[in-house]
C-alpha cells in the first residue's frame, strides 16, 4: 500500500470478518467513538465520529450477512442504528466504512513509523 506521497507503507496486521466473535460499541447511550473488535484477541479502535463507528459496524454486519451468516455478537450499541430499516442507513455506508479504515490504517502506520 502507498500513500499520497508515494511513501511506502508496511502491512502490520489484518483480520477475516470469520474470526470476528464480538463487537463491543463501549458506551450505547453517550457519543462515543470507541470500539473493540474481539477476534482471538481484542483490538481497541477509535473512529472520528460516533456515527462513522455505526456506518463501519453496519458495514460488517451487512458483508457478514451477504458472505458468511455467521454468529457475530454486538453489545453496546443502540438497536435502532444498527436495523437495516433505520432511517441512517444508506447506500454509501461501506464506502465510508472504508475509507474511514484505510485513513485508520494509514494514520497508524505514519505514526509507527515516526517513532
Amino acid at each position: 500500500m502507498t500513500s499520497r506521497q508515494n511513501e511506502q507503507l508496511e502491512k502490520i496486521s489484518s483480520w477475516f470478518l470469520e474470526d470476528l466473535k464480538l463487537v463491543d460499541g463501549k458506551e450505547a447511550h453517550q457519543d462515543n467513538p470507541h470500539f473493540d473488535l474481539h477476534f482471538d484477541k481484542v483490538y481497541g479502535w477509535e473512529s472520528s465520529s460516533t456515527a462513522s463507528k455505526y456506518t463501519f459496524v453496519r458495514c460488517l454486519q451487512e458483508l457478514n450477512h451477504h458472505y458468511l451468516r455467521k454468529k457475530i455478537t454486538f453489545v453496546n450499541f443502540d438497536a435502532d442504528f444498527l436495523l437495516d430499516t433505520s432511517s441512517c442507513m444508506n447506500r454509501g455506508d461501506c464506502m465510508l466504512a472504508l475509507n474511514m479504515f484505510v485513513l485508520y490504517i494509514s494514520n497508524c502506520l505514519c505514526l509507527s513509523a515516526c517513532k
